[in-house]
């Protein structure tokens, strides 16, 4: 699915998401990160600056109207990652009940944002959303290539 150029993939803040699929093993294409696509808007919108200005999640679905994830105000950030070594469990242990519904409430709201930010995006800037998401891919996959890019 990952591989999968058909299939798109959304994200928010997709980086670190991304580098771990790819030590994994897996090669991923056709990205859309609402976080970029946020920053894009803001850089159409506004002239802010394209770096260093990503929104988090909740922030995010509170600006465009989408249910938030509930969960972030008792479970912040990814201290549960490193507190319940999610990366460090064998691969046929189940992950806790509470991280499934976290990242199942982190997932739920990521098409509707996908489709509002998709819209307010101007199609003379739909390209450079495009550039800036297959960016966080290269990165991954040949940094050289990320740095020639940039």
């Amino acid at each position: 699915m990952y591989e999968d150029h058909s299939i798109m993939k959304i994200m928010h803040g997709a980086n670190g998401d991304c580098q771990a699929v790819y030590k994994s093993g897996v090669k991923m294409v056709n990205l859309y990160d609402t976080a970029i696509a946020h920053a894009v808007i803001e850089y159409q919108n506004f002239g802010r600056s394209l770096s260093g200005n990503r929104v988090g999640f909740n922030n995010i679905c509170e600006l465009y109207g989408v249910s938030e994830n509930p969960m972030k105000q008792h479970i912040h950030g990814y201290v549960w990652v490193n507190k319940e070594n999610v990366f460090l469990q064998p691969k046929n242990m189940p992950l806790p009940e509470d991280i499934i519904l976290y990242s199942a409430c982190d997932v739920e709201p990521l098409l509707d944002l996908q489709q509002i930010t998709t819209s307010l995006i101007e199609p003379d800037f739909q390209a450079l959303l495009k550039d800036l998401c297959e960016d966080i891919l290269i990165r991954q996959i040949d940094p050289e290539l990320h740095k020639i890019r940039m």
